[in-house]
């Protein structure tokens, strides 16, 4: 059974970032520097976890007023499984609880159908990269 948490270690920590550069530099060829950017929030960082390994991620971070989901991750042998939801949920509660009524994502073009359907409504982009939005109403 899936469970999701907040980090509560530097190794929980370490594992949202081992599991992260899988995803995003092993699957997706981003360059490390962008994932491992330094910017993880100390009670912002969400991990979850199937079958007793770490199995998705996800960040929240706040830009002015806006609340900002990034750098979720799943394993692709347990996507469609309802992690990433678990994650933006969890992160959804954290962003409302400090008074944001929406959070808010870029989506690279790829992933914009996985974001809706996790509830984020597309409200502008480029080419390659779309601003999301979901409310938290």
């Amino acid at each position: 059974m899936a469970t999701v948490r907040f980090v509560e270690s530097a190794l929980d920590l370490e594992q949202a970032r081992d599991l992260r550069r899988s995803v995003f530099c092993g699957e997706m060829n981003w360059d490390r520097s962008v994932v491992d950017d330094g910017s993880d929030p100390g009670d912002g960082v969400a991990l979850g976890w199937e079958g007793g390994k770490p199995a998705a991620t996800g960040r929240l971070a706040r830009r002015g007023e806006r609340a900002w989901l990034e750098l979720l991750a799943v394993l692709p042998a347990l996507r469609r499984r309802g992690l990433a939801s678990a994650v933006v949920s969890l992160l959804g509660q954290r962003a409302k609880a400090a008074g944001s009524t929406e959070i808010w994502a870029l989506a690279p073009a790829g992933s914009v159908p996985a974001f809706r359907g996790l509830g984020f409504l597309p409200r502008g982009g480029e080419d390659d990269v779309f601003l999301m939005a979901k409310g938290l109403g």
